[in-house]
């Protein structure tokens, strides 16, 4: 009974981790979305420029992108204003994007440090 709790448990950690891959992948999107736009006033920006106003590498805006890693918070923000997004408490709706991508972090974090404690 025991094993199959375990299989159960093992297996919806897994489902969860691939939950929280997905919406990281979107969010990415949402992030290479802003700052591929282009207006009068926020003009398109290439990843290597976001990378250097943020104080930071292209490969990091990259993987932010591509929904592979999700930067440390005080530079996911300095991201995140420099591709236009709001400040997470100046953002509209109940989960800014910030917000949204600390907690995918931190859970991953978690689901995983669970899942070591599976035999």
């Amino acid at each position: 009974m025991a094993k199959a709790a375990n299989v159960f448990r093992k297996a919806t950690v897994e489902l969860l981790l691939i939950q929280l891959s997905a919406i990281e992948k979107t969010a990415g999107v949402v992030v290479k979305s802003y700052r591929d736009y282009s207006s009068t006033t926020n003009p398109s920006k290439t990843q290597a420029q976001v990378a250097t106003a943020s104080g930071t590498s292209q490969p990091v805006i990259s993987a932010l992108e591509n929904g592979r890693k999700i930067p440390p918070d005080p530079l996911l923000a300095n991201i995140l204003t420099n591709v236009g997004l709001p400040p997470a408490a100046a953002a509209p709706g109940p989960l800014a994007l910030a917000e949204l991508l600390r907690y995918i972090r931190d859970q991953r974090e978690n689901l995983k440090q669970l899942s070591r404690h599976f035999p």
